[in-house]
């Protein structure tokens, strides 16, 4: 998802991520996105979303998957 994400951005265009409430699925798509685009922490990511969408809220599982995939970036 995140290679498709910034081919579009890289072209100059944009993409819309979006699943059936839009409330977890497609935030954590676009936080990991954050996290390895532009060096943010899974906190840090959801604080730069949350103060544009308010509807950010990933259930507690992919929460523990962001976690995990911010310590993987570190590597």
């Amino acid at each position: 998802m995140n290679a498709a994400i910034a081919k579009e951005v890289a072209a100059g265009g944009a993409a819309m991520v979006h699943c059936y409430a839009s409330l977890s699925r497609s935030v954590v798509f676009i936080l990991a996105y954050l996290m390895k685009t532009r060096g943010l922490t899974a906190a840090e990511s959801a604080a730069l979303m949350k103060s544009k969408w308010d509807a950010t809220w990933p259930n507690d599982s992919f929460v523990t998957q962001l976690l995990r995939y911010e310590d993987d970036l570190k590597k």
